[in-house]
Formats: C-alpha cells, sequence, structure tokens
C-alpha cells in the first residue's frame, strides 16, 4: 500500500462534531496501572476496549489509563446502526480523555484508537508530550483501493457471530479463530468480558454488527492523514511485520514523511500486536515515553 499525500480536508468530518468537546464528561476510564509520569493515555482499536489493553499498561513502567470509545465497551453512549461514517464522535471522546487526565501524558493509540489520537491531537492544548501509534487507521479517501477494502471489511463483520451461549463458549470459539485466536488468554477473555453483555440466553457483543460495519466503511472518510500533517508533536509509528491493514511497510513510509517521528516495527506481529505481544509493544512504548521525558 501507498501512502499518498494527504488528501484536500473533507469538511464533512467536522460538521456533527457542535459543542461535544465542551462536554465535562469524559469516557469511562476501565483501565488504570499506578506509576511515574508521564500518564500513558490508551484507546483502543475500533470493535474492542480499553480492558483489552490491560497486560500492556501493566507492562509500562509509566502511569497508565485506558478509556472506553462510543459504543465500545463500557461507554453506554450508543452508534447509530446506519451511519457512523464521522469518527469526530470518537475524536471528541478522545479529546476530553486527554482532558481528564491530568499532567504530562504521552498518548497511545491503536487503530481507530491511533485515527482518533491523530484528530484529538491536532487540536489539543493539554500536556502531550507526544503520540505512540501502532497502526492507525491512516488512508487517503481519493485512494479507489481504501474505499473497496473498507468494504470488504465492513461486509465481513456483517457475517460475524455476535451471540454465544456462554462467555466460556464466546471464548471458546475466539480461541480457535484469527485474528484474536493469537491474543493472548488474558485479552481475549477480557475481550468477550468488557465487549459482551449479558442476558437470559447468554451473551451478545454491545457493539451491533451494522454500526461497526458502518464504521469501517467510514475508515478512509475520515481526516487523519490531513491532521497528521498539522501535528508538531513527536510521534512514534509501529507496525507489525505480518500485518494485513497498516503494518510495517505503511509504518516506514509515514515515518520517513515526517522527521520529528520515529518508528518501531514487530517481527511476528499482526495488526492486534498490542493484544498478541503486550510486553513487546508497551517496551517500545516505554523507550519512546523515556525519551521525551528526558528531553523535556
Amino acid at each position: 500500500m501507498t501512502v499518498p499525500q494527504a488528501s484536500p480536508r473533507l469538511p464533512f468530518m467536522r460538521e456533527n462534531s457542535g459543542d461535544a468537546r465542551k462536554s465535562p464528561s469524559a469516557p469511562p476510564q476501565t483501565v488504570e496501572v499506578d506509576g511515574p509520569a508521564p500518564t500513558i493515555v490508551i484507546l483502543h482499536a475500533g470493535g474492542f476496549s480499553g480492558e483489552c489493553y490491560q497486560e500492556l499498561a501493566e507492562a509500562l513502567p509509566f502511569r497508565a489509563v485506558a478509556f472506553d470509545l462510543p459504543g465500545h465497551g463500557r461507554n453506554e453512549s450508543p452508534l447509530p446502526d446506519t451511519d457512523v461514517l464521522n469518527w469526530q464522535i470518537f475524536a471528541d471522546a478522545a479529546a476530553k480523555a486527554i482532558a481528564a487526565t491530568p499532567g504530562p501524558k504521552v498518548i497511545f493509540g491503536h487503530s481507530l484508537g491511533g485515527a482518533s489520537a491523530i484528530l484529538a491531537a491536532a487540536d489539543a492544548e493539554e500536556e502531550i508530550l507526544g503520540i505512540a501509534l501502532y497502526e492507525p487507521v491512516t488512508v487517503d479517501p481519493s485512494n479507489p483501493r481504501a474505499i473497496v477494502e473498507a468494504n470488504e471489511l465492513a461486509a465481513r463483520t456483517l457475517l460475524r457471530k455476535t451471540h454465544f451461549a456462554s462467555e466460556k463458549a464466546a471464548v471458546a470459539n475466539f480461541a480457535a479463530k484469527p485474528p484474536i485466536s493469537c491474543f493472548t488468554k488474558r485479552s481475549r477473555e477480557a475481550y468477550v468480558k468488557s465487549c459482551f453483555r449479558r442476558d437470559q440466553q447468554g451473551v451478545t457483543l454491545t457493539l451491533s454488527a451494522h454500526a461497526e460495519a458502518s464504521m469501517y466503511r467510514g475508515g478512509p472518510f475520515n481526516e487523519t492523514l490531513w491532521r497528521l500533517s498539522e501535528l508538531a508533536l513527536p510521534i512514534l509509528f509501529m507496525g507489525g511485520e505480518t500485518s494485513d491493514s497498516f503494518g510495517r511497510g505503511h509504518a516506514e513510509r509515514l515515518a520517513a514523511r515526517y522527521p520529528h517521528s520515529r518508528l518501531a516495527t514487530f517481527p511476528g506481529l499482526g495488526h492486534f500486536g498490542p493484544m498478541e505481544e503486550p510486553s513487546l509493544v508497551a517496551g517500545a512504548v516505554a523507550a519512546f515515553a523515556g525519551d521525551l521525558v528526558r528531553s523535556n
């Protein structure tokens, strides 16, 4: 995949944000691990939750917190079933999470969380030392292949099984099927525990398949490439060498474009590296954050 120059800004992407950033309420903080400053603010991938990153948070030598974005995990803010093309709803939530976290901080964003971090950091006035991005969704809407790939992912999402007789049955199902079969046991169990709701019939995914599919279709139409070019913050781009999404090559090309960035790639890891090898990814984030502390 090539990384084209950032397209002209898409105005509609900010039309629906309204006064969302003025709201004092932050999304639910579902992980908190004590430690010294800076705080690592963790923003999760689409379809997952902050609790899926508990192991990564525990592997960091700094304080770490994770938040659930709208419609995900324990965040009860609903997403429309038919239109989540505008990712500003996630950027607004990320901005509130950043504002609710006192002191110096480094933002860690994965996939959708990486895109949200870029959109939020471009406007943030808080004390952000830098952002660490593991395969952030950064595509150009003028690239027709990106739209095809987003639609294919959305179509696969609509075919996904969303209900199981029990948590145990759900965990067993995911343990046998990639990509979640590649997760650590704790991350896989955290996914089922935090991303499914319980009822008399068993457990069902909290995020509806239609909303999730719509969210993926919106991927090419967010402003991340355009907004990324605005950032003067230090950036760590990360990618898995076996990823079929925004992996090593994509991370290398992004890092080559931004002189204030650095690169970390991970042999054997895919798009869900933070849940596959949390300590390995945490090590790269910790080194980046440690250098930022020493330089400030």
